[in-house]
């Protein structure tokens, strides 16, 4: 049987620049506030304050979403390199396809995958690498490699 390849996270497009521009530019805004603030001296307002206090929530939670996107994005390429996965290959059924912001599924086998729609991640298996349904729906030979809830890479028939 013939296959080709419609996502491999090994050759995803990487968002791996944005995000480290996202962990170095989100420091540099806190340390904008604190010369901000420092420079005001006693006449500093509330809003100095609270622009210092906003500036290093956003930057713990600008580390929290990037890093760990990264995380996810090179242990599935580390799992795909190594050889930690499991496939699954026959005819999917069930498929769900989603509408704005749904999620689409299907049963490959005896496995039920499931991933979101309309993601705009490059480096997850998303609906943008199915559009409309064209390439996975019903009653189609596919092989998914997979390692727990995460999509390595999609092969159809």
């Amino acid at each position: 049987m013939m296959y080709w390849t419609l996502f491999d996270v090994s050759t995803a497009k990487s968002l791996t620049a944005l995000y480290l521009v996202g962990i170095i530019a989100a420091p540099c805004v806190v340390a904008i506030a604190v010369l901000v603030y420092r420079s005001e001296g006693q006449e500093r307002g509330w809003r100095t304050g609270f622009f210092l206090v906003w500036s290093i929530l956003t930057t713990f939670l600008v580390w929290i979403y990037c890093g760990g996107s990264l995380w996810q994005y090179y242990a599935a390429k580390r799992s795909l390199r190594t050889g930690d996965y499991s496939v699954a290959e026959g005819i999917v059924s069930n498929f769900k396809q989603g509408g704005d912001h749904k999620t689409e599924s299907f049963v490959l086998g005896s496995h039920h995958f499931e991933y979101g729609c309309c993601g705009g991640s490059y480096e997850t298996f998303t609906s943008d690498y199915n559009p409309g349904a064209r390439t996975i729906h019903d009653g189609v030979r596919a092989r998914i490699t997979y390692r727990g809830d995460t999509i390595l890479k999609v092969e159809v028939e």
